[in-house]
């Protein structure tokens, strides 16, 4: 990951938690790390660096949005297993991958937070956050999807090169 990567990451947590959370269509934020992690995960796969940063980012998240430390991490970590595998097996790298990706990845993401708010003993209901949560959020961080993947792509590629050896 380049140098300049890292900074672009910085900067999305930073819109993350000022201004992508005031712009709340259907009343649920962009998630454009979470879809950004989801992102360089298709590109790059399991490698050691995709966890860590997951890890990074999550953590970072968590102690600017007041979620339990860790959570956000656990998500991000679990996105990276459900989505980095595609990597070796799917050939095709056209858009519609980064959409299916930011999709399986809010579903994923979403779900660890519902399971916490259960565990915590928070009386939520998982009908309604998946039909007032969850599938709006789908929508939102798959149309996120198309600019973040070419973020990610910036990020995770060497000038001219089009996968990671």
């Amino acid at each position: 990951m380049r140098t300049v990567g890292i900074v672009t990451l910085v900067i999305l947590v930073v819109l993350q938690v000022t201004l992508l959370k005031r712009l709340a269509p259907f009343e649920v934020a962009p998630d454009a790390v979470l879809t950004a992690t989801a992102s360089i995960a298709v590109i790059a796969g399991w490698r050691p660096i995709v966890f860590v940063t997951a890890v990074a980012l999550g953590i970072v998240l968590d102690a600017l949005g007041g979620t339990p430390l860790g959570l956000t991490s656990l998500g991000f970590v679990l996105v990276v297993l459900a989505v980095g595998w595609w990597r070796e097996v799917v050939v095709y790298r056209g858009i519609a991958v980064f959409l299916l990706a930011a999709g399986v990845a809010t579903v994923v993401f979403d779900g660890v937070l519902l399971l916490a708010l259960l565990a915590l003993h928070d009386p939520a209901s998982v009908t309604g956050t998946m039909k007032h949560i969850v599938l709006p959020s789908v929508l939102i961080n798959a149309v996120c999807a198309a600019p973040l993947s070419k973020v990610a792509e910036w990020v995770c590629l060497p000038d001219g090169q089009e996968s990671i050896p």
